[in-house]
């Protein structure tokens, strides 16, 4: 897990950063009281992303009430120089990004997530956790990344992407594009139809999908060493199988593909 967890460091692009000081008078940029914390404010409007890139640590995202997208995380030293880790924000294309960097030395002056990974410091242990709390404006898509840490998603009202390499997710809110664990367990309640085509898998855990008793979709489910269970009546497209299936719930619709190696399927209907 040690190869796995620098691999996905390094496959994410991740810069070197300080804060962003952006001149947008309707960002805020504020470290708290306590150096370790920072406080991060942007209003995004419907259709925006908010990106969050973070490494190791927890992100827990629930659906806000206003404009601004609030983002809080928390830095915790377990050993080194935490100097030597930061959050910042940068501004995208899309909307915005807040992202957890590590820097080759406390002064060093960032502005962008993506960059030259920190140097080599074998012969200095580091870990610092990182952990996010984020409320979403309505009408903002999410894309968040962890790679240590699990995630928690509440009340989404659009598709987002989400993905950690070990931690479990949670998540509520409509279905999301895409969400991808390769370590933990899965577990979605989705709230209303399901109207766009969806990948949910994981490598080592279970996946566990609630759906409204009405909804129609077809699924495409796969399991290596785990069996598949449906509490809704499903119409066959090819032979059933207790770890492969392809069929529809309520007639079909859009496209939902579920996959696991090592852990079960399981389709549950809300009460």
């Amino acid at each position: 897990m040690v190869r796995l967890l620098l691999a996905a460091v390094a496959a994410t692009g991740f810069g070197l950063s300080r804060h962003l000081d952006d001149p947008d008078p309707a960002t805020v940029n504020t470290p708290f009281a306590s150096q370790d914390d920072y406080r991060f404010t942007k209003a995004l409007r419907p259709g925006q992303e908010l990106g969050i890139s973070n490494i190791d640590g927890d992100v827990t995202v629930t659906q806000g009430t206003g404009a601004d997208a609030v983002i809080t995380v928390t830095k915790r030293v377990i050993r080194g120089n935490g100097d030597l880790v930061t959050a910042i924000m940068e501004q995208t294309d899309a909307g915005i990004r807040v992202c957890t960097v590590y820097l080759n030395a406390p002064d060093e002056k960032r502005t962008q997530c993506r960059g030259r990974n920190s140097s080599d410091r074998r012969h200095e242990p580091l870990e610092v956790e990182m952990t996010y709390t984020v409320s979403m404006p309505r009408g903002v898509r999410l894309a968040a990344t962890t790679v240590d840490g699990n995630l928690r998603i509440e009340g989404l009202d659009t598709p987002a992407t989400i993905t950690t390499v070990d931690g479990d997710i949670t998540y509520r809110g409509v279905m999301p594009e895409k969400l991808n664990s390769v370590d933990g367990d899965v577990s979605l309640e989705i709230t209303g139809p399901v109207t766009r085509d969806t990948q949910i898998s994981t490598v080592d855990g279970t996946i566990t999908l609630q759906l409204d008793r009405d909804v129609a979709i077809d699924v495409v489910a796969s399991s290596v060493d785990g069996e598949i269970e449906s509490d809704f009546p499903l119409t066959l497209k090819s032979k059933w199988g207790p770890r492969n299936m392809r069929g529809t719930i309520n007639g079909g619709g859009a496209s939902v593909k579920l996959s696991t190696v090592d852990g079960s399927i399981q389709i549950r209907r809300a009460r």
